[in-house]
């Protein structure tokens, strides 16, 4: 009985229909439908870029630092399974730039090999810097590409007799496979 009117908008799939449909309701504060409306911001990932080994993070409000912004996502568990794939298949770095700059050792993220260990300088700038571009191409979507450039590299490490390089390489095709099995 108290309805005006009534507007339907098609979304491309159920992920944008569910942030659409929280941020109407942040905006229009409808009486009946009061779950979304909370006054938190959307969770995002960010790749920070202001250290020479970016650390990819959750965040959540303004975006004023300084590197690469994906999301939004729908929730923080997504956000947190995302990182999480960030962590096992590129090796990226998760830890706080204070406790980045005190490292004297590996720490135990290197040792359940999920971080190549920048900290102590078990991984060069460029070999680091290339693992942060495969994550940020397979997080804007570019997962063909960078399972193409993996395989050349892979063949490459062969090619040199890198066999424990091409083993690893590998290692990373197949989880990225398990994630986009195209």
């Amino acid at each position: 009985a108290r309805i005006a009117h009534i507007e339907t908008t098609i979304t491309a799939n159920e992920t944008e229909a569910l942030l659409l449909e929280q941020s109407l309701i942040k905006q229009e504060r409808p009486p009946y439908n009061i779950l979304l409306r909370d006054d938190k911001s959307y969770p995002f990932i960010l790749i920070d870029q202001s250290t020479d080994f970016p650390r990819a993070s959750f965040h959540r409000g303004k975006r004023n630092k300084t590197g690469m912004y994906f999301g939004p996502y729908p929730s923080v568990a997504s956000v947190k399974e995302a990182l999480s794939i960030l962590e096992k298949v590129f090796k990226l770095r998760n830890c706080q730039d204070s406790l980045f700059k005190q490292r004297s050792r590996p720490c135990l993220q290197y040792q359940i090999n999920r971080c190549t260990a920048p900290c102590v300088g078990l991984v060069d700038k460029e070999a680091y810097a290339q693992q942060v571009q495969f994550a940020v191409d397979f997080l804007e979507g570019r997962d063909q590409q960078v399972l193409g450039k993996l395989e050349q590299e892979m063949v490459a490490a062969a090619e040199l007799l890198q066999f424990e390089k091409a083993a690893e390489i590998s290692d990373q095709i197949a989880s990225l496979r398990l994630i986009h099995p195209k």
